[in-house]
C-alpha cells in the first residue's frame, strides 16, 4: 500500500520563510524543451514558447506571456481563517482523496483544524483564490491555489516532497467541489483511485483564445523516465479532461 503524505503546507512555507536568504538560489533559464505530445498543434507551440521565455524553472513556478496570448487568473490570498471548516476538506482530498475521509491513519481528526488554526496564528499566506471557468462552461468557478516555494531545493541535495495543487471550491467557499476538484487533479495516481496527491508536482492555470487550460509540472520518475521532467497541458470540458499536449525538458 502506498504510504499516505501528511499535508503540512503551512509549516513549509514558514520554514522557507525563515530560511529565504539560505535556501533560495537564483535559478537559471529553464532550458529547451520538445513537444512529445499534440505536434504540429498551435497551443502546444506557444506553450513551448512560453517556457523557453521563462527566467525561473517551471518546477517553481510558472508565468504565462500576454505576448503569446496567454494570461493567467488573478490569484488573490484566501483568507483561511474565514473557512477552517472549508479547509479541512481540502486538505484531506489532498492526504487520501476523500474531503470527508475518517483519517486517522495520516493524522487525527482534531490535528487537520489544530494545524490550520496554527498557520493563522503564525500569519502564514499559502493558499490564494481566483475565479475562473476552469472546466470550460461559461460559468466561472472558484479554484484554489496553494503554492510551494520548496521546489528552490531541487537539485540542491535536499530531498523534501513539494507540491503546487489546486482544487475547486463550491461557489459558496463553503466546501469542496469534489466533482470539478476531480477534473482538475490529474496526479500520478489517479488511475488507482487516489487522488489528491501531488507530491512532486506544480499545477498552473491559464487562459488561450478564451479557453481555460491547467498544466502539470511532474518531477517524478515513477512512471518512467519519459514522463519525468515534464509539463502536461489539459483542457476541462463536458464533464471531462483531456490531454491536450506535453512537453519534456531536454538539456538536463
Amino acid at each position: 500500500m502506498r504510504s499516505r503524505r501528511v499535508v503540512d503546507l503551512p509549516y513549509i512555507a514558514l520554514c522557507i520563510g525563515v530560511l529565504l536568504g539560505i535556501l533560495i538560489v537564483g535559478m537559471a533559464r529553464a532550458g529547451e524543451y520538445e513537444i512529445v505530445d499534440g505536434k504540429g498543434q498551435e497551443l502546444c507551440e506557444v506553450c513551448r514558447q512560453n517556457l523557453v521565455q521563462m527566467t525561473e524553472h517551471p518546477a517553481c513556478e510558472r508565468t504565462y506571456s500576454s505576448t503569446l496570448g496567454l494570461s493567467a487568473p488573478d490569484w488573490k490570498p484566501f483568507d483561511v481563517s474565514e473557512h477552517l471548516g472549508a479547509m479541512k476538506q481540502v486538505m484531506k482530498y489532498l492526504a487520501t482523496g476523500n474531503e470527508f475521509a475518517k483519517d486517522d491513519y495520516v493524522m487525527g481528526e482534531e490535528q487537520y483544524e489544530a494545524r490550520l488554526r496554527a498557520s493563522v496564528a503564525m500569519g502564514v499566506q499559502w493558499v490564494y483564490r481566483a475565479q475562473v471557468d476552469i472546466d470550460n462552461d461559461g460559468q466561472s468557478d472558484q479554484v484554489l491555489r496553494m503554492p510551494s516555494k520548496e521546489c528552490n531545493r531541487r537539485n540542491q541535495g535536499y530531498n523534501l516532497a513539494y507540491d503546487t495543487p489546486i482544487v475547486v471550491m463550491k461557489n459558496d467557499l463553503s466546501g469542496l467541489n469534489r466533482t470539478k476538484s476531480d477534473l482538475v487533479e490529474q496526479g500520478l495516481y489517479k488511475k488507482l483511485g487516489q487522488r489528491g496527491d501531488s507530491t512532486y508536482q506544480m499545477y498552473g492555470v491559464f487562459t488561450y483564445k478564451g479557453k481555460t487550460y491547467f498544466d502539470r509540472w511532474n518531477d517524478t520518475g515513477i512512471q518512467g523516465e519519459s514522463q519525468r521532467y515534464t509539463l502536461t497541458v489539459y483542457e476541462s470540458r463536458g464533464g471531462e479532461t483531456r490531454k491536450r499536449c506535453q512537453l519534456k525538458e531536454v538539456d538536463r
